[in-house]
């Protein structure tokens, strides 16, 4: 098996906790500075071609553990999210399961957390309604049975008719108890737009008197 003579050791210019080994035949090993510290390496020294293997992979988890954790700084995000740009930074997808599987277990990664926060937001912020939010939470592969459940929790606090009587105050523009047929159709775009089923937005109308 073939063996390794270190060349040079320096710190990277770009990640001051990395350091970078490089062979006589012109590889390169990264490692973190807690690795180097464990195994000090010295100008010379011959590593073993399992041992490299062995520390390239232990750096790209680490690398690939990082970039998930710059990706939540910004902030939360659904498993499905995270497998995509991690696989999309060029982390294979036994490096992604490792650092998701590390993630879930210290509850950074929590899918249900995840989608209640984003329906709860989507609803406050943008008063849509309930075929919105399970679009949504769809894209970050949601499971059905969790999205239902989201779903029925959060409109028990916003009221599905009292959010689409808010977009249809907003939008009425005429002084007559009756809608034009123009003013209502835009209004029912809007509506429909925002994720409401029709049953909900004619019973909204005749709440108010408007058909």
């Amino acid at each position: 098996m073939k063996n390794r003579k270190i060349k040079s050791i320096k710190r990277s210019k770009r990640y001051q906790d990395r350091i970078i080994i490089t062979f006589y035949d012109k590889s390169v090993l990264r490692l973190t500075e807690d690795a180097f510290l464990l195994q000090p390496y010295a100008i010379n020294d011959i590593i073993k071609e399992s041992d490299v293997s062995l520390l390239n992979k232990d750096m790209r988890i680490r690398e690939a553990r990082d970039a998930a954790y710059r990706l939540l700084g910004y902030r939360m995000r659904s498993i499905y999210e995270m497998k995509i740009k991690l696989k999309t930074k060029g982390f294979s997808s036994n490096e992604v399961e490792i650092v998701i599987n590390k993630l879930e277990g210290l509850g950074y990664l929590n899918d249900m957390q995840f989608a209640e926060t984003l329906a709860s937001e989507k609803i406050s912020n943008k008063k849509v309604g309930p075929i919105f939010v399970q679009s949504e939470l769809k894209k970050h592969n949601i499971e059905q049975a969790m999205i239902d459940k989201i779903i029925k929790n959060a409109y028990q606090e916003n009221k599905i008719l009292e959010l689409i009587k808010f977009h249809i105050n907003k939008k009425i523009k005429s002084n007559s108890s009756m809608l034009q047929f123009a003013e209502k159709k835009k209004i029912d775009s809007l509506l429909y737009r925002k994720g409401f089923h029709w049953d909900d937005i004619n019973t909204a109308y005749a709440e108010l008197d408007l058909i």
